[in-house]
């Protein structure tokens, strides 16, 4: 399952940095799209007089579980999803073995359903979105506009508190004095 850009995962994944529980609730819809348009390619093998035929099930059994931090404990908002080895063939009415060779096929396609549902609910909740292309011209996705690319490459370097201090900054437009006067207690992360 894919997750979201760099940048977004600093809103997302800390919800007191402008992200909250709404922009959390959108990433969770676009996941369950995904997961719902990938289950239409489940399918199972049928094995009659020699021959292999591949049957659409269009069913399949999958757990879905949401992190906020990589391995290396970095902010990354993901969604984890594990499917069994089972679907349901209507036909021979049975459980038989998950073929998912039309999932993997469809790898790119799921990863823009994920997208798009995304920058919709993202677009729904206020924020606009900047779409993102590599050198070569690849769609990346998109990130949640209006902070600079300057911003971003600082968000990835700088190491706490000072990082929550810049983010509050730029989600909140406080002006310098007044960021250098907060204290801990005037912040409610709720």
């Amino acid at each position: 399952m894919t997750s979201p850009s760099q940048l977004q995962n600093q809103f997302l994944s800390r919800p007191y940095s402008g992200g909250g529980e709404r922009l959390l609730s959108a990433h969770d819809k676009a996941v369950h799209q995904a997961l719902e348009e990938a289950e239409r390619y489940a399918a199972t093998r049928v094995r009659l007089n020699g021959a292999s035929e591949t049957r659409l099930t269009s069913n399949w059994i999958v757990a879905a579980y949401r992190h906020d931090t990589s391995r290396e404990l970095d902010p990354q908002l993901h969604t984890s999803a594990v499917a069994a080895n089972l679907t349901y063939d209507g036909v021979e009415g049975r459980w038989k073995a998950l073929q998912a060779s039309g999932l993997y096929e469809r790898r790119s396609y799921l990863t823009e359903v994920y997208r798009n549902v995304l920058a919709h609910e993202v677009r729904n909740l206020g924020y606009e979105i900047d779409s993102r292309r590599d050198a070569r011209g690849r769609d990346l996705g998109f990130e949640i506009w209006g902070v600079s690319n300057q911003v971003e490459e600082l968000l990835l370097y700088l190491e706490e508190p000072a990082h929550t201090a810049v983010l509050v900054d730029v989600m909140t437009g406080l002006r310098v004095g007044e960021l250098l006067a907060l204290k801990w207690v005037d912040i409610d992360f709720r």
